[in-house]
């Protein structure tokens, strides 16, 4: 980036864009995007209301939601006072506020914290495992009903997660006094085009966060494009870093000592060719077990059609079966993959054989595995740069290098140990976003009420 650029090095990322906290001191002022999206979503409220009837009846996903997204779930007295709201729309970006809210307990323990969700997957893992006070599905973007959940929740601070811009919300935000922050930012090049296309909007929209915290150097770049004012911007990094190192999960039960490659993600393709490779391998390795964990578990019949034909053992997790040395566990379940990881002596991640795009390098890294993948991991591309610079990760061209590479790594127990702990280091160097965002909304919070 150039000196000027949002991020720059040398910059502590944690303090404050300045000028603060006035930064959007002055008369307010809400030009024409505001207006057209409000007659937008009024001309579009028939149809909303007709769509939330008929999913309501059919019990599709909008009718699971719809109470909530009225406001109608919400109690009429207030519930909390000078909170602080996090709005994440699905799993993801609730995975990404979890490592946040833990730094905000440590820096406010005494401030409320409300999480919404959009979905009711969000949802679920916000009220099992998000760790805030008080969860509440997010609304519709209709100003009266945006009027009940600041009534209930009274913040100091909203807190959007990653890519959330709702202008009816940054607006209530703004006439109430409330710092709206876009926290653990990403735009994607993909958002970045269909947002380029309505960019007189959202430099609208944008002009009225108090400061955009982002993942990346070209997150904060293109937000500035859009339109975004680039004192407010910081790079402070990605808390799915900190969520990983935190994580803690169990180790399977009943795990026979032995040498395990566990393949995760796999697709259709792939799959077969794994079980190809480790057939080839367990005739040089009499401990070797492989656990192979199809990205759909729907697919698994192919897997055990494939085992059969090559004459290996193969147990299915969800019959309750466990590891075993010389023998294949198909992980025909849900959620258990990060333990898996866990008992690994080499990680490979699928999605990557095949032109998928590959899926989380990530997981088997804070393992502490080597992580091998093949040429097709283009949708995590900067995972692979990180691990491939740090050396726990492999790039393998083809099925006939990844065996090469597990044959070599697997006679070189010392050489995998290394890698293993190269890989967690290499997300180690990138922890601490979650610490740098609550420090920030610390200080915002230490600001005088605006109300």
């Amino acid at each position: 980036m150039s000196p000027e650029a949002p991020g720059r090095s040398g910059e502590d990322s944690s303090s404050p864009p300045k000028p603060f906290p006035g930064a959007l001191a002055g008369e307010l002022r809400f030009g024409l995007p505001f207006h057209v999206y409000d007659a937008l979503l009024w001309a579009a409220a028939p149809v909303l209301s007709a769509a939330i009837a008929a999913a309501a009846i059919g019990g599709r996903r909008l009718g699971s939601t719809w109470r909530g997204q009225l406001g109608l779930e919400l109690p009429r007295e207030r519930v909390t006072l000078d909170s602080i709201w996090l709005q994440a729309a699905s799993v993801g970006e609730t995975q990404a506020a979890r490592p946040l809210i833990s730094a905000l307990r440590e820096e406010l323990p005494s401030t409320p914290i409300v999480l919404t969700g959009s979905t009711p997957e969000g949802l679920r893992l916000a009220r099992e495992r998000g760790g805030a006070d008080h969860v509440a599905t997010f609304p519709f973007d209709y100003r009266p009903i945006l009027t009940r959940y600041f009534r209930a929740f009274e913040p100091r601070v909203c807190a959007v997660v990653e890519t959330e811009i709702w202008p009816n919300l940054i607006r209530s935000c703004r006439e109430k006094g409330v710092p709206v922050v876009m926290v653990n930012g990403r735009i994607s090049p993909r958002t970045m085009a269909r947002y380029e296309s309505l960019a007189w909007c959202y430099r609208a929209f944008l002009a009225h966060f108090t400061a955009f915290l982002v993942q990346t150097d070209a997150d904060a770049e293109r937000l500035v494009r859009m339109g975004a004012d680039a004192a407010r911007v910081r790079v402070t990094g990605d808390t799915k870093y900190d969520g990983l190192l935190a994580a803690n999960p169990c180790l399977p039960t009943a795990c026979p000592p032995g040498s395990y490659v566990v393949a995760g993600s796999t697709h259709p393709g792939e799959t077969e060719q794994l079980l190809e490779i480790y057939a080839r391998l367990r005739h040089r390795r009499a401990d070797l077990g492989l656990v192979l964990a199809p990205r759909h578990p729907e697919t698994a019949p192919g897997a055990i059609a494939k085992a059969q034909e090559l004459g290996l053992p193969m147990g299915l997790r969800s019959r309750g079966a466990s590891p075993a040395p010389s023998g294949v566990l198909l992980l025909d379940t849900v959620g258990e993959l990060a333990a898996f990881y866990g008992i690994a002596a080499v990680a490979f991640v699928g999605g990557s054989l095949v032109e998928v795009g590959g899926h989380s390098l990530l997981e088997p890294a804070a393992a502490g595995k080597p992580v091998l993948y093949g040429p097709h991991a283009f949708n995590f591309a900067d995972a692979a740069q990180l691990l491939q610079g740090a050396g726990g990760g492999i790039h393998v061209a083809d099925a006939a290098a990844l065996e090469r590479e597990l044959d070599r790594l697997l006679a070189d127990p010392e050489l995998t140990s290394r890698l293993g702990t190269a890989a967690r280091g290499a997300l180690v160097s990138r922890a601490g976003a979650a610490k740098r965002i609550a420090n920030y909304l610390r200080e915002l919070m230490s600001a005088p009420a605006a109300r």
